[in-house]
């Protein structure tokens, strides 16, 4: 054959950035400043191991939201599909929208 297959693997590995969040505007202003590559880690990483978190939070925003009472919101960020965008940057934007949109809400919500 002239064409052979080639397997390959990939290694992930986490990379701490040192950036921690404990409200929902220290969650807005971190999304303005990470890099693009967290924003893909934090939505894609659970494409990939589906098996880490539950099944009602897509991806590790949703589940933290979740996990300090933010119900509505982590239900609104879980159903972004990061498949539907092509460009990380527009990603990070429908994110800090989205909780912006819903910031007082979910102020009242805890």
């Amino acid at each position: 054959m002239s064409n052979p297959f080639v397997f390959k693997s990939e290694l992930w590995i986490p990379r701490y950035t040192g950036i921690k969040v404990c409200s929902l505007k220290e969650l807005i202003e971190a999304l303005k400043i990470i890099d693009k590559f967290s924003i893909f880690y934090h939505m894609y990483i659970n494409i990939f191991n589906y098996h880490n978190l539950p099944t009602f939070y897509t991806n590790s925003i949703s589940y933290w939201l979740y996990k300090n009472g933010y119900l509505l919101l982590a239900e609104k960020l879980s159903v972004i599909d990061p498949l539907d965008y092509f460009d990380l940057e527009e990603l990070r934007n429908v994110l800090i929208k989205t909780i912006k949109e819903n910031y007082y809400e979910n102020m009242n919500e805890k």
